[in-house]
C-alpha cells in the first residue's frame, strides 16, 4: 500500500516519463495494479472537470486532475486504487474489462459477509449538478459500480488508450466526515448520507478486503 502526497498520486502520469511508462507495458503486454491511500485531504477531478480546478483551489483545497473520466472525489479517508491492462483476445472491448474487474469486487464483498451488494446497471450520468456542472463521483451508482441499495461503495473510472490499453481508477471510502464534505462540496449532509457507504459501516477490515481482491483478481 503506497500512502503518498495527493499531487504526486497524479503526477506519476504526467511527469517523469508516466505516460510513455504506462503506454510501453501496453505494448509489452504487461499488466499493473497498486492499492494507495492519500496523507492529506485532496480532490480528484475526472478527466473532463479540469475546469473546475481553480474553483476548489481558490477554497484553498488542494486539486488534481485524474487522466481518467468521472466526477469529483474527496480523498484523505478513502483507499485507492489503479489498474493498467492491455487489450487482448479476452479483453479486446474495455467495457468488458470494467465489468470483470466489478465482478471481482463483488465476489470480495460476498466473501467478506455483505450479500446485499450489488453491481449497478445504471447506464445514465444521473449525478446532482451543482453551480458549474460540479458533482460528486458517490451520489449515484453508475454501470458496473458496487452498492448496497444505491448506496455507492466502490467508484470507477477508465480511460481508453489509442496504445491498446485500460486505465481503471477507483475509490473506496474507509470513513467519511460529512460536515467537512458538505462544506467542500456544497451538497447537504442528509443527500451524502443517503449515497455512500463506508468499510467502517460495514465493518470491514481494509487490509482484509485488500488482500481477498487482489487474490481474486489474479485467480481464475
Amino acid at each position: 500500500l503506497f500512502n503518498i502526497e495527493g499531487i504526486e498520486n497524479i503526477s506519476v502520469y504526467e511527469k517523469h516519463g508516466g505516460y510513455l511508462a504506462l503506454k510501453k507495458a501496453f505494448k509489452e503486454k504487461k499488466i499493473f495494479f497498486r492499492w494507495y491511500s492519500w496523507n492529506s485531504l485532496c480532490l480528484s477531478l475526472g478527466k473532463s472537470q479540469k475546469n473546475l480546478a481553480k474553483y476548489f483551489e481558490k477554497k484553498n483545497i488542494e486539486t488534481v486532475v485524474r487522466p481518467t473520466g468521472g466526477g469529483i472525489l474527496i480523498h484523505g479517508w478513502d483507499i485507492s486504487f489503479s489498474f493498467s491492462f492491455p487489450f487482448d483476445r479476452n479483453f479486446k472491448r474495455p467495457i468488458k474489462l470494467y465489468h470483470w474487474v466489478a465482478f471481482k469486487f463483488l465476489q470480495t464483498f460476498r466473501k467478506l459477509g455483505l450479500s446485499t451488494v450489488e453491481i449497478s446497471r445504471n447506464r445514465k450520468v444521473n449525478y446532482l449538478r451543482l453551480g458549474k456542472g460540479k458533482y460528486f463521483c458517490f451520489l449515484y451508482p453508475t454501470l458496473s459500480e458496487l452498492h448496497i441499495e444505491g448506496k455507492k461503495i466502490v467508484a470507477m473510472a477508465m480511460r481508453i488508450f489509442e496504445e491498446g490499453g485500460v486505465l481503471l481508477h477507483g475509490s473506496i471510502y474507509l470513513h467519511f466526515n460529512f460536515k467537512k464534505a458538505e462544506e467542500i462540496l456544497e451538497i447537504p449532509q442528509r443527500v451524502l448520507k443517503n449515497s455512500l457507504l463506508t468499510l467502517s459501516s460495514q465493518k470491514i477490515r481494509k487490509r482484509e478486503l485488500m488482500e481477498i481482491f487482489l487474490f481474486n483478481l489474479f485467480s481464475h
